[in-house]
């Protein structure tokens, strides 16, 4: 499990009997966002000022680098830990290239904040949850399209995540109201474009 106290430290405990391990990464006061690749290879940690930092968990070498996304509300790696992904409560997302700590992409076109990050299981697909009729938004990683929008009810859609096989996207709003959406399968595709829907 890894934690963040009040202090900037983001710690690591072990999962069996949850005793603590020494502190991974000294952040000071200004870190928001602490995350584990899914993996456990990466350890990633997001200060509020705009830093970041990328901690090799099995060699210890940490990568400090230039983040530049302020008020960060939430981060995801991919499954593969490839990239990671984070939100920012300004209304931006970004993708990054975890080896190298290198933005691929500032993902824009929100009217609002943004709040949460998920990557689909495959890792071709990046949700990013906002506001109301912009609840969801999602993109195709090869490509960076945006491939669509799905609307909502409420506002900061700040838990997002995807079904393990990947056919059904939830997400929770700040009013504790879960929206889910299921994609059609193959077959309803093709029945529909044959009925010229």
């Amino acid at each position: 499990m890894l934690a963040l106290d009040d202090q900037g430290r983001v710690a690591r405990w072990h999962g069996v009997d949850f005793q603590q391990h020494h502190p991974l990464l000294e952040l000071g006061k200004k870190a928001a966002v602490a995350h584990f690749s899914p993996d456990g290879q990466w350890c990633l940690a997001l200060e509020g000022d705009g830093r970041g930092r990328l901690l090799q968990v099995a060699s210890g070498q940490e990568t400090q680098f230039a983040f530049n996304l302020r008020q960060v509300s939430g981060a995801a790696f991919s499954p593969d830990g490839r990239w990671f992904a984070a939100a920012s409560v300004l209304g931006v997302g970004q993708l990054w290239d975890t080896a190298s700590a290198r933005m691929r992409a500032n993902v824009q076109g929100f009217l609002q904040g943004t709040h949460s990050v998920a990557f689909s299981p495959d890792g071709q697909r990046l949700a990013i949850g906002s506001n109301g009729n912009e609840a969801i938004k999602l993109w195709d990683i090869g490509s960076l399209e945006e491939l669509l929008t799905l609307p909502g009810q409420g506002s900061m859609f700040n838990a997002t995540a995807f079904s393990p096989d990947g056919s059904v996207l939830a997400s929770a709003n700040s009013e504790g109201l879960l929206h889910i959406w299921r994609a059609p399968s193959f077959e309803q595709i093709t029945r529909m474009e044959a009925e010229g829907r």
